[in-house]
């Protein structure tokens, strides 16, 4: 035990002192460094706790934010040795709080005042002893109070699991299924809460594992799409939206497709890049972005150059876009209505124009237009639009937004295919029964004029449905549509 002039001479050491201020701006800098990486609104959810043989402790008050900052992980740790080298920082580690975050109950955390340079001398230069004294027994209050609810809790002792290495072979298992919280999955806005790792299966129908329907050079994308060699086509089984007449419904309702390893994966990506595609594109796979992401990053390890592309519905949380920032060049959503009483009825998701506007806007944020010498989009954003026979107004609704919010930052695309696939005429109340119509083709086309809206495509009519996709087939598609490179049936 230390006698009292110790302890003094001990808090009023400058070495001391100026390690206390390193530790105080190591648990301060943690919401400049989520924000510097992208990770909306952590900051207020998250929080660093403990700092304890070499590993940080990051406590957060929901499953979902442990599974959005593990996926940062290896990221936020190069940050958190870039600050401190003199930490020797070598992990990071999460836990979920047993309290909410509220400023009543709130960690608390020691403090010194930031200054340019020697912060500890010009702080106490014209103190009294007296109130040295004070100011030092008031932060190791502080510490121990810390500490003992740390305690209290039953964590403190407990070894910190070490951070998962990128690229390794625990990153793939990791990514692809370990991100879904052993006990809620809140990926997509459902929030369904299940535990998709023990194979339990929420609104998409899927688990953690990736499932593929099919991949192909694909010829009927947009021109900035599809360029001269084709797009490289990725179809992900399942989707956490509920279209009643979705083109893809086989493999979106109907269960079709097998899982993949994520080094299957990576060699479809490889392959479509070596037979020409002009990027890689993602068709529907909100759901999947876990493994999406791992198999991205191990594809670019692997010598993919190509732009990617993300072909979604935008039902997409900020939190869950956030994850691609890193991987994806190009979105592709759709803005299927601002009507929350058609998403409701034809879509299932009464939130889908909250929830799709905010996702559009994020990434028109993060994706500037550009494209290459041969004019194929290298970033970017395409907004398609599907426009429903009967219910021309909500189109119109969409143009307007696009026309206030996106016009100069984004492409548009009017798509005029509707078609109510075979068998699906039955499953929804009123949903179109008719191809559009010339009457129809020239309003819109009127609305495109009226908005001034230029920049992007609209269809020609086309009222047939031989163009709708068939996947039990080797090539869903027509030969003159796409050139089959995987199939979910092939050995």
């Amino acid at each position: 035990m230390k006698k009292a002039g110790e302890l003094l001479a001990y808090f009023f050491d400058q070495k001391t002192l100026t390690s206390i201020h390193t530790w105080s701006k190591l648990f301060s800098a943690w919401p400049s460094i989520v924000t510097k990486h992208k990770i909306a609104a952590a900051e207020s959810h998250t929080r660093v706790v403990e700092f304890d043989r070499r590993v940080l402790l990051i406590e957060a008050e929901h499953p979902g934010w442990i599974q959005i900052l593990q996926i940062k992980q290896s990221e936020l740790l190069q940050e958190f040795q870039s600050r401190f080298p003199d930490l020797d920082i070598v992990g990071i580690s999460f836990r979920l709080s047993r309290t909410p975050f509220t400023p009543a109950i709130r960690m608390p955390e020691p403090r010194l005042p930031e200054t340019p340079s020697k912060p500890v001398e010009e702080d106490t230069a014209n103190l009294s002893n007296k109130e040295r004294f004070k100011r030092s027994m008031k932060r190791l209050e502080q510490s121990v109070i810390a500490r003992e609810r740390a305690r209290v809790r039953g964590d403190f002792n407990k070894e910190p699991q070490r951070g998962i290495k990128p690229h390794s072979e625990d990153a793939v298992a990791f990514h692809s299924s370990a991100w879904i919280e052993s006990k809620h999955c809140l990926l997509c806005p459902r929030h369904c809460g299940v535990n998709r790792t023990a194979g339990e299966r929420g609104y998409c129908g899927e688990s953690a594992t990736l499932r593929l329907a099919a991949a192909s050079i694909h010829r009927g994308e947009e021109p900035p799409v599809s360029g001269t060699g084709g797009s490289g086509a990725i179809f992900v089984s399942g989707c956490n939206l509920g279209c009643a007449f979705c083109q893809n419904y086989q493999i979106s309702h109907k269960g079709m497709g097998r899982e993949v390893a994520i080094t299957e994966f990576v060699a479809i990506c490889l392959q479509l890049q070596a037979l020409g595609a002009e990027n890689i594109n993602i068709v529907t796979g909100t759901h999947a972005i876990p493994a999406i992401v791992a198999g991205l990053k191990q594809a670019r390890a692997g010598g993919l150059v190509i732009p990617t592309l993300w072909n979604s519905s935008a039902y997409e949380s900020l939190e869950a876009l956030s994850l691609l920032d890193d991987v994806i060049d190009v979105y592709l959503p759709d803005l299927k209505t601002l009507d929350p009483n058609l998403a409701a009825h034809f879509f299932n998701a009464p939130d889908y124009p909250e929830y799709a506007t905010k996702a559009i806007l994020r990434m028109l944020d993060t994706r500037a237009l550009r494209a290459s010498a041969s004019s194929t989009l290298t970033s970017g954003v395409i907004i398609r639009h599907l426009v429903l026979p009967g219910y021309l107004e909500a189109t119109r609704k969409t143009l307007r937004w696009f026309a206030e919010h996106c016009q100069g930052r984004a492409l548009i695309s009017v798509m005029t295919q509707y078609t109510l696939p075979r068998g699906m005429d039955m499953r929804v109340k009123d949903a179109p029964k008719r191809f559009m119509s010339e009457q129809d083709y020239e309003t819109v086309l009127g609305w495109l004029e009226e908005f001034g809206i230029e920049d992007g495509f609209y269809q020609e009519l086309t009222p047939d449905s031989d163009w709708l996709p068939d996947f039990t087939r080797q090539n869903p598609f027509s030969s003159t549509l796409s050139t089959a490179v995987w199939h979910f049936q092939s050995p």
